[in-house]
């Protein structure tokens, strides 16, 4: 409770405070289950970044179940989430036929980025494909990047793809 009261004092509001406490324990608990009683942690439930509330869009993660589709009637889209745009510049199949990789452009209130978002082999989900933004290019994790994931599932569900589980 002296830490909650600390960060009264520097300005930070009583469910911000909430909110990384929650986030926390959390942690904790998944520390505990994970290493110490071995038990493997779904992914849907994984928490990746405790450090702003902003990150959490890479939770964002889609799972489907079926073959991915094919790319010869892909024509490039553009999608609106709030304020933000998402424009899918481009698509290609990955080496080896191990996924697909979309090429997008998001557009935000104050700042733009190209990103990439892989639909890959989900190995360790109860599910044939997982969609997430790649790492390549360390992007910023925002409302942008999460609706680009959006997107991507969006596209995968109308070429027949099913959605096994989303974690928006």
């Amino acid at each position: 409770m002296a830490t909650h009261a600390l960060l009264r004092q520097k300005g930070v509001e009583d469910a911000e405070v909430s909110w990384y406490v929650r986030t926390g324990d959390k942690r904790i608990d998944q520390v505990a289950r994970r290493w110490i009683q071995g038990e493997q942690i779904l992914h849907g439930e994984k928490l990746f970044c405790v450090h702003e509330s902003h990150t959490h869009c890479h939770a964002s993660r889609p799972t489907f179940n079926g073959a991915l589709p094919s790319l010869t009637d892909f024509v490039p889209f553009r999608r609106s989430f709030s304020a933000d745009q998402v424009v899918v510049t481009g698509a290609l199949r990955r080496v080896g036929d191990l996924g697909l990789l979309f090429e997008v452009r998001v557009q935000e209130d104050d700042l733009i980025q190209d990103v990439l978002v892989e639909a890959k082999p989900a190995r360790a989900a109860h599910a044939d494909v997982i969609v997430s933004v790649s790492t390549f290019g360390q992007p910023l994790a925002t409302r942008g990047t999460r609706g680009a994931v959006m997107a991507i599932e969006q596209w995968l569900t109308g070429s027949g793809m099913q959605t096994a589980e989303t974690y928006y």
